[in-house]
């Protein structure tokens, strides 16, 4: 993967008119989208193959509730069992592997990341996480406090988005969805989303998918440094 070979059509900025073509360097941050950034399909063959080495592997899952007045519940289960779970779409009540940090990954997960993210992003493998879940996982609308690189490996995302400016920027985010929504991104195999940090947004999983994160704050200059 590398940035330095984007052209114009592989990003867009996202606008409240919807996602327009962006220029050659970003400026002021914004969320914007870059489609089809994992061209390596075998780097991203190796890194599934790296995932399955590791199935018997413990974690611990959430099952999300249907109902919001029901709490979640917290999953021990086979790692395998899930990413099977994910990959094939099964229908299922949703199962979601949340925040899994790099930090806790096996030796063959985390050097197969680091192949799939060089040259541009393998410096930024500490700071990632791990999302592995069934259709219909989701995140419930919030901020973060850093910029955030939303990657996705399997399956499709969709992601709802409202700027700092519609709380004031660090108001409440309760009843933020009746406001206006500045973008609804659709993120498939390949695409990925910058998001500054600050931008509310909430996520949900149209098909089984797993995706990959990074937090960082600096990651607006090191996108923008990389454009120019």
């Amino acid at each position: 993967m590398s940035f330095r070979l984007f052209s114009a059509h592989h990003s867009r900025y996202l606008t409240g008119a919807g996602a327009v073509e962006r220029g050659s360097q970003i400026g002021v941050p914004a969320p914007t989208v870059f489609r089809r950034i994992l061209s390596d399909g075998a780097a991203l063959g190796a890194w599934f193959t790296a995932l399955r080495l590791i199935s018997c592997l413990p974690v611990l899952a959430k099952g999300l509730a249907a109902d919001p007045r029901v709490q979640d519940r917290t999953l021990s289960l086979r790692l395998g069992w899930l990413v099977d779970m994910a990959l094939d779409d099964h229908e299922t009540a949703p199962v979601y592997l949340r925040q899994w940090p790099a930090d806790d990954w096996p030796p063959v997960l985390y050097h197969a990341t680091q192949v799939l993210l060089e040259p541009d992003l393998d410096i930024f493998v500490p700071s990632a996480n791990l999302w592995i879940g069934t259709r219909g996982t989701f995140t419930p609308v919030h901020s973060d406090d850093e910029d955030n690189l939303l990657v996705q490996l399997h399956g499709r995302k969709s992601v709802r988005l409202w700027p700092p400016e519609i709380r004031g920027g660090k108001g409440p985010l309760v009843g933020i969805e009746s406001t206006f929504l500045h973008a609804h991104v659709c993120l498939g195999v390949g695409d990925m989303l910058f998001l500054p940090k600050g931008w509310a947004h909430e996520v949900t999983a149209i098909d089984g998918a797993i995706s990959l994160n990074i937090w960082r704050a600096d990651l607006a200059c090191f996108l923008a440094a990389d454009q120019r």
